[in-house]
């Protein structure tokens, strides 16, 4: 995109800037852009609220991925620890991003209960932990 724009700009009569700067650091390009047709700087505000903006909604994907991956788990830990019988999960929501991959969660229960739980990431692996009282209670 960054040799398309640098050639339409050569045959608009303008001089673009380098095009590593496209490639290495967006802003820079685009404020150099903006300076040699003489526009205005709003397209580097849009680029870097976009940027913003897909950083935000990929970190709450990824939250949203260990929830629905940790919910199973603390089924299959419940009915490990108190028999066939009892409550399942439901819903696991992250309540708090202690690192990048320690979470603590709140996990709801069909007898319409909810547990403090944590969630760890290992590599591929996601470990959820239930504190023992909690599986003496439920």
């Amino acid at each position: 995109m960054v040799t398309a724009d640098n050639k339409t700009l050569r045959d608009s009569g303008y001089t673009p800037p380098l095009p590593v700067w496209g490639i290495i650091i967006v802003p820079v390009y685009l404020w150099k852009r903006a300076n040699v047709i003489g526009s205005s700087k709003l397209l580097i505000v849009v680029w870097i609220a976009a940027l913003g903006l897909s950083l935000a909604v990929d970190s709450l994907n990824h939250e949203s991925s260990i929830s629905d991956t940790a919910c199973p788990l603390v089924t299959k830990i419940i009915k490990e620890s108190l028999g066939d019988d009892s409550a399942q999960c439901v819903k696991v929501k992250v309540t708090e991003k202690l690192t990048d991959s320690f979470y603590k969660a709140t996990a709801s229960l069909n007898n319409g209960n909810d547990i403090n739980i944590t969630i760890e990431e290992k590599g591929d692996m996601i470990y959820v932990r239930i504190p023992p009282n909690y599986l003496q209670q439920y």
